[in-house]
């Protein structure tokens, strides 16, 4: 397998989710902004835009969280033309290590997916 195509997006806010990664508002309101079924819809997302592996986090990296969930809460998705994977972690911390956290395990999950 041969990957060619990169690129990045962020989108923090849900507008910047649905115009740039093709969600829908309702679907994210459905299911929480911060879910499994965003991470994986947002990597999705992401593949279709070109992209040959994607990956995507969505969390609470603090000082506070919603929807009663706890600060740390991170959903990171991967997807490539074979699969889409979502992983969740409770990270600790403050908000600058708890983003740390997440990106350098998103770079573990991207080297894990490209290793098998």
């Amino acid at each position: 397998m041969q990957y060619g195509t990169c690129a990045g997006i962020v989108t923090y806010s849900i507008q910047s989710k649905c115009k740039r990664l093709g969600l829908n508002p309702h679907f994210i309101d459905e299911h929480g902004v911060v879910s499994k079924q965003v991470a994986q819809a947002m990597a999705e997302g992401l593949r279709k835009n070109g992209s040959d592996i994607a990956v995507s986090i969505t969390g609470f990296a603090g000082p506070t969280a919603e929807e009663g969930l706890p600060v740390g809460l991170c959903y990171i998705g991967i997807s490539t033309d074979r699969e889409v994977s979502v992983y969740q972690n409770v990270f600790a911390g403050d908000r600058n290590s708890i983003r740390a956290q997440a990106a350098n395990m998103a770079l573990f999950l991207i080297y894990k997916t490209l290793t098998k």
